[in-house]
C-alpha cells in the first residue's frame, strides 16, 4: 500500500510537471490528490491505532469502528462528489456506495456494524438539519405566513399518513399499531434535501415577496416535528406500558416546557456571549451554537424524552436568527455556510453511506422491492394532490403550488432515525409476526425504509433543483415578481 501511495504521488508530479496547466488535466490531478490523501490518511490511522498492515480488522471493535467510519467517510465523500457531478443528488452517491462496499465480499471485510454510531450520527444529522431550517427562517414571512403553513402541514400529512397506514395493513398485513407508527415515520418529509436547496435558492435570488422559502422551510420543519412527536406518543401507547392519556400528556407538556425554557436560556447566554464581540467570529459563533444544541438534544435523550431535543433547538435557533438578524445585516449566513461545509463534506457522505450498509442484496427478493416501490409511488401521489390542492388556495400561482408539492417528496434523515428505533422495538416486543414477504416485521420496515430512501431521495433532490431553475427563470423574464395576480391583499392570509 505504501508503494502504491509513492508511484501515484510521483506520477502526479512527474505528469502535473510537463503538461499544460490550463488543460483538463487539472481537474484530474486534483482527484488523484485528494486520494492520495486519504490513502496517506488511511495509513496514518492504522499507525496511529497500531494496526496490523496485513490484519486491520481484530477484536478490538472500538479500532475497527474507526477504521469503518474513515471507509465509509471517504467513499461517501468521493460518491457523493460523482453523483454531482453527473446533477444526481449527492446523497444518492453515498448510499450507493455504502451498499456496494457491504455487499462486495473483498470491502464486506472493512464494514463493522455498530448500532450506537449508526444512531448516533442520524442524531447529529438531524440536529444540523434543525439548526440549519431554523437560522434560514424569515422570521416576519413565517409571521405572514404561518396559517398557510399549518395548513400544509395538516392535510398533507393527514392525507400521506392515511394512505401509507392503509398500505401497509393491507399490502403488508402489518397489525394496526404497527402500520400507525410505520405511516408516522414514513410521513417525515426530507429537511436534509429541502434545507441545503431552500437556502442556496434564497442566496441566488431575493424570492421572498411570495414567501415561498419560508413556507417551505417552516413547513418542512413543522411537518417532522408533528410526525417526531406523533411517533413519540404512540410508542409511549404501545410499547411503553402508558396506562392512560393523562399520563402520558405528563412527559409531552414537560418536554415541550423544558424544551422552550432550554431553547430560551440558551438564545439569551449565546446573545450575551456575542453582543459585544467583533462579527469575524462566525466559527466560534456556529460552535457556540452546536454546542448548546447538542447538549439539549441528548440531555433530553438521556432522560428519556427526545420533545426536549426538538422543541429546544427549534426555539433557540429562531430566537437568535431574529435578534442577530436584526442587528446586523448579513445575520447568521456565514455561520450557516460553516454548518453546509461541515455537513456536506463530513455528515451527509458518513450518514448516508452508513445507511447503504443496512442494505444485503442477497436478503431481499423482487417482491419486497416492488411493494416499497408502490407504497412509495401511491403515498407521494396522495400527498402531492394535498399539497398542489392546499396550496392553490393561498396567494401562490400553480408554478409554486407545484413546486411546494415537489419538495416534500423525499424521504431520507428522519426515516433513517426513526425507522431503525421502531425496528428495535418491534424486535423487543417479540411480536409474533413473520410478514407475508417472509421476513420478520422489523426486518421489512428497515428493508421498505431504505427502499423508498434510494428511490425518493433522488427523485425530490432532481425535482426541487431542475424545476427551480425554471421559477428562476420565469422571474427573470418578467421582470420582477411573479404575476401580481397571483398574490393579492385579500388572498395573502389563506382564504
Amino acid at each position: 500500500m505504501i508503494l502504491l501511495t509513492m508511484c501515484i504521488g510521483f506520477s502526479i508530479y512527474f505528469t502535473s510537471k510537463y503538461l499544460n496547466k490550463d488543460t483538463l488535466f487539472n481537474k484530474i490531478k486534483d482527484i488523484f490528490g485528494e486520494l492520495l490523501l486519504a490513502i496517506i490518511g488511511f495509513l496514518s490511522l492504522i499507525f496511529l491505532l497500531k494496526k496490523d498492515v496485513f490484519n486491520i480488522i481484530d477484536d478490538n471493535k472500538t479500532t475497527n469502528s474507526i477504521i469503518t467510519l474513515y471507509i465509509l467517510w471517504i467513499g461517501g465523500l468521493f460518491a457523493s462528489r460523482i453523483a454531482l457531478a453527473f446533477k444526481l443528488a449527492p446523497l444518492l452517491g453515498s448510499l450507493l456506495i455504502g451498499v456496494l462496499l457491504k455487499n462486495i465480499p473483498i470491502f464486506e471485510y472493512f464494514i463493522v456494524e455498530n448500532k450506537d454510531i449508526t444512531e448516533s450520527l442520524c442524531d447529529i444529522g438531524f440536529i444540523i438539519i434543525l439548526i440549519r431550517s431554523g437560522i434560514a427562517l424569515n422570521i416576519k414571512a413565517l409571521r405572514k405566513y404561518f396559517l398557510l403553513c399549518l395548513s400544509i402541514v395538516t392535510i398533507s400529512t393527514l392525507f400521506d399518513f392515511f394512505s401509507t397506514a392503509g398500505l401497509c395493513y393491507k399490502i403488508l398485513n402489518f397489525p394496526l399499531q404497527t402500520s400507525i407508527l410505520f405511516s408516522i415515520v414514513l410521513s417525515c418529509v426530507a429537511p436534509v434535501i429541502i434545507v441545503p436547496i431552500m437556502i442556496e435558492f434564497k442566496k441566488r435570488t431575493n424570492y421572498e415577496s411570495t414567501g415561498l422559502i419560508t413556507i417551505i422551510l417552516a413547513s418542512a420543519t413543522l411537518i417532522n416535528m408533528l410526525c417526531v412527536t406523533a411517533f413519540a406518543i404512540v410508542i409511549s401507547i404501545n410499547f411503553e406500558g402508558e396506562i392512560s392519556f393523562i399520563e402520558l400528556q405528563k412527559p409531552i407538556s414537560h418536554g415541550i416546557i423544558i424544551g422552550i425554557f432550554s431553547g430560551v436560556a440558551s438564545s439569551f447566554i449565546t446573545i450575551n456571549i456575542f453582543q459585544h464581540v467583533d462579527g469575524n467570529c462566525h466559527f466560534k459563533k456556529g460552535l457556540t451554537i452546536m454546542t448548546y444544541c447538542l447538549l439539549m438534544y441528548f440531555g433530553g435523550k438521556y432522560y428519556k424524552n427526545t420533545i426536549i431535543g426538538s422543541v429546544g433547538i427549534i426555539s433557540f435557533t429562531l430566537i437568535i436568527n431574529y435578534i442577530f438578524n436584526k442587528n446586523n445585516e448579513e445575520g447568521l449566513d456565514k455561520v450557516d455556510d460553516i454548518f453546509k461545509y461541515g455537513w456536506n463534506n463530513f455528515i451527509e457522505p458518513l450518514l448516508f453511506s452508513t445507511i447503504g450498509t443496512s442494505i444485503k442484496i442477497s436478503e431481499m427478493n423482487l417482491n419486497i422491492f416492488l411493494i416499497a416501490l408502490l407504497i412509495t409511488v401511491i403515498s407521494t401521489i396522495v400527498k402531492l394532490i394535498a399539497l398542489i390542492s392546499t396550496s392553490t388556495l393561498s396567494h401562490l400561482n400553480f408554478k409554486e403550488s407545484i413546486y411546494i408539492a415537489f419538495s416534500f417528496t423525499a424521504k431520507a434523515t428522519v426515516q433513517a432515525a426513526l425507522a431503525p428505533k421502531l425496528a428495535i422495538f418491534l424486535s423487543q416486543k417479540n411480536l409474533p409476526i413473520e410478514a407475508s414477504l417472509g421476513y420478520t416485521i422489523d426486518k421489512v420496515v428497515i428493508i421498505v425504509t431504505i427502499i423508498s430512501i434510494i428511490i425518493s431521495a433522488p427523485l425530490g433532490h432532481s425535482l426541487m433543483t431542475h424545476f427551480s431553475h425554471f421559477i428562476l427563470k420565469e422571474k427573470d423574464e418578467s421582470g420582477g415578481d411573479l404575476d401580481d395576480t397571483s398574490r393579492t391583499e385579500e388572498r395573502q392570509n389563506f382564504i
